[in-house]
């Protein structure tokens, strides 16, 4: 997965900070075609537990998905502190 994450980062232009044990285990699929770089992104980190969130504009941080806190909502829709 890090050979695909440079690539993203090469082909895309952006910075991509992570540790090194967020990618652990993970497999990509890869990304086939030509999309702007959020969506290819979303594309490269389907089904691999990791997440990613913009930092800046030309900087994405990436985290395994068990390390981002749920979200709850009451039953209108509203979300909850």
């Amino acid at each position: 997965m890090a050979g695909a994450l440079e690539q993203y980062a090469n082909d895309s232009g952006l910075q991509i900070i992570y540790d090194a044990t967020v990618t652990d285990n993970a497999r990509t699929q890869g990304v086939k075609g030509h999309y702007v770089p959020e969506l290819a992104l979303q594309i490269l980190l389907a089904c691999t537990g990791v997440n990613y969130e913009f930092t800046s504009e030309h900087t994405v941080a990436l985290r395994r998905m068990s390390e981002i806190e749920p979200v709850f909502f009451d039953e209108e829709g509203r979300l909850m502190p």
